[in-house]
């Protein structure tokens, strides 16, 4: 019998941003679900309709990002199935820097060339 026990292995360390896949990888994969314009189904919008009366916020998106654009699988909220990826500047901070981004106290934006709700 041993004197020690063996100490558990050390957990592995979270993923990180910089760990994705890059991003032709992650277009190739997003080309091969062959979602991007498709369809409504009801399995998304419940996800949406839950997000908004749980957090009672008025819109909620379920968005892909291709190479320009920023289209929703579902959308609660908001008219357009699509808008330009360069509108979203939380999206696009995330897919040009590739680093987490953290908005503890979200407040309102004001209009911009990247929000202009």
């Amino acid at each position: 019998m041993p004197d020690r026990l063996a100490s558990p292995p050390a957990p592995a360390a979270p993923p990180k941003v910089g760990d994705a896949p890059s991003d032709e990888r992650r277009l190739d994969v997003l080309r091969s679900l062959a979602i991007l314009d498709s369809e409504p189904e009801e399995s998304f919008d419940g996800i949406t309709q839950a997000a908004c009366a749980i957090a009672g916020f008025p819109v909620a998106l379920m968005a892909l990002a291709d190479t320009s654009r920023l289209w929703f699988k579902s959308r609660v909220g908001w008219p357009s199935p699509e808008i330009a990826l360069t509108s979203s500047a939380f999206c696009w901070h995330v897919l040009s820097s590739r680093q987490a981004l953290r908005c503890p106290t979200p407040r309102p934006m004001t209009a911009s060339p990247m929000t202009p709700w």
